[in-house]
């Protein structure tokens, strides 16, 4: 857990949670990291052209349907990843 609500997968759980939300299926070129504990995905671009971090429905997974909660991972993850 990260600071009240993001849960980050670890690296033995990354692969799994991808192929059960189908994230390269509905979201090419992304993949899910975490989640918020309430039924919203965390999202980062895997070229790394985009730095930012995402929020998205599980229940949707559309690329239109993101909401950028950050400009930059790095900085997100240092503030405790605040999704509010």
């Amino acid at each position: 857990m990260r600071g009240e609500q993001v849960l980050l997968y670890g690296v033995d759980s990354l692969r799994e949670r991808n192929e059960t939300y189908e994230t390269q299926q509905f979201c090419p070129g992304y993949m899910t990291i975490g989640d918020d504990s309430g039924g919203r995905a965390v999202m980062l671009a895997l070229d790394g052209s985009d730095r930012a971090v995402y929020l998205v429905g599980h229940g949707s997974m559309q690329r239109d349907d993101f909401e950028r909660v950050a400009d930059d991972f790095a900085a997100w993850l240092a503030a405790d990843c605040p999704v509010d």
